[in-house]
């Protein structure tokens, strides 16, 4: 199966096909940069159906408008694919879960869009409470 449509304008569904394709493939260098832009995108596909990048754009609004004053902080919440297993683990619903470094307190670590969401929504919450590490 040919795509043509730019990874950007694909479901989660056109991704995943994607990826089942392209998985068949001998794995070079090439194939695996291609695997990589696939994970990444479908990634981001997800945190947009799920409504978790809208909110994570609301909160780098605020921060932005108010010089820093309001709104979260973080140097990176990146979405990353989590298989099935990882996902019971960590009790999420979700196949995605988020890094973060450097959250308000120089908290980082792995969270679920949970909590991200709770953390997000929640204007005086902390988020080394609600788990990773805090840096001292």
């Amino acid at each position: 199966m040919i795509h043509t449509k730019p990874l950007s304008d694909c479901s989660a569904k056109e991704l995943i096909l994607k990826l089942c394709e392209i998985s068949v493939l001998p794995e070079t260098i090439d194939t695996l940069n291609k695997t990589g832009e696939l994970k990444n995108q479908l990634a981001l596909t997800l945190e947009k159906e799920s409504g978790m990048y809208d909110l994570k754009q609301t909160q780098l609004n605020l921060r932005r408008e108010s010089k820093g004053e309001k709104g979260k902080q973080w140097m990176a919440l990146s979405a990353k694919l989590i298989n099935n297993v990882e996902a019971k683990a960590m009790e999420t619903e979700y196949s995605f879960a988020y890094w973060v470094n450097y959250g308000d307190g120089n908290t980082y670590g792995w969270f679920t869009v949970e909590l991200i969401k709770q953390w997000l929504t929640t204007a005086d919450l902390k988020l080394h409470t609600l788990g990773g590490k805090k840096e001292r």
